[in-house]
């Protein structure tokens, strides 16, 4: 069994960007939306509609965002291509059974230094970062793309949690896509994982952030 949770943050590091009524209102719609995606899964939980709410998801955070230059392309076919890898992850059958959760976020933020103590951040030249390289997004943009992956105890007595983030970058604005699975068993936790590349990946491929308006960034995000 597999329990999906889902969540999206707008990471406001820089005081301004919005004012007190903006992000309320904007905090109320997606609240509303996040509502809506939950009323859906309950009357249908199956595969292709859960790979439809990861989608909903981000551009509900994409569509609320201060910074006018995130968008998810092609939308249809993120969804054909993150259900199969979903229906793999709903209905897995391991050496390991047991409940595990499958925990989905998705952020999109603007970081002047290249760098965060604050929440989870894929640095250059971390232990954690398995990618760091050069992409290009479906308007052409170039991007850099790092994958982080981590391994932690939780909160609740005798919880794993193995996840990966998928961050991308143009200049100063981010997105990062969050993928992980917890349980009480870190070899149950692994065989699973494994499915993780597979929702997220074209979710990361067909996203498109704009060049906006930047500034020179540290040394430290150009290594």
């Amino acid at each position: 069994m597999i329990i999906i949770a889902m969540a999206a943050a707008l990471l406001m590091q820089e005081e301004q960007v919005l004012t007190p009524e903006e992000l309320v209102e904007t905090l109320d719609t997606m609240m509303g939306d996040l509502t809506e995606m939950s009323d859906e899964l309950e009357e249908d939980d199956g595969s292709e509609s859960t790979a439809r709410s990861l989608v909903r998801l981000s551009e509900t955070v994409f569509e609320n965002s201060p910074f006018e230059v995130f968008a998810l392309r092609d939308r249809d076919d993120v969804i054909a291509r993150i259900t199969p890898a979903m229906d793999a992850l709903i209905n897995f059958e391991g050496e390991h059974d047991g409940d595990y959760s499958l925990d989905y976020a998705v952020n999109a933020f603007r970081n002047r230094e290249g760098q965060s103590d604050e929440y989870p951040f894929c640095m250059a030249g971390s232990p954690d970062t398995i990618v760091d390289e050069p992409t290009t997004d479906p308007d052409g943009n170039v991007l850099n793309i790092r994958i982080c992956s981590y391994g932690r105890q939780g909160e609740e007595e005798g919880e794993l949690i193995g996840s990966y983030i998928y961050q991308i970058n143009n200049g100063i604005y981010y997105v990062q896509y969050r993928g992980g699975v917890s349980g009480t068993n870190e070899a149950g936790i692994r065989e699973r994982l494994v499915n993780i590349e597979g929702l997220i990946e074209p979710l990361v491929r067909h996203t498109v952030i704009a060049r906006g308006e930047q500034e020179p960034q540290p040394a430290l995000d150009a290594e």
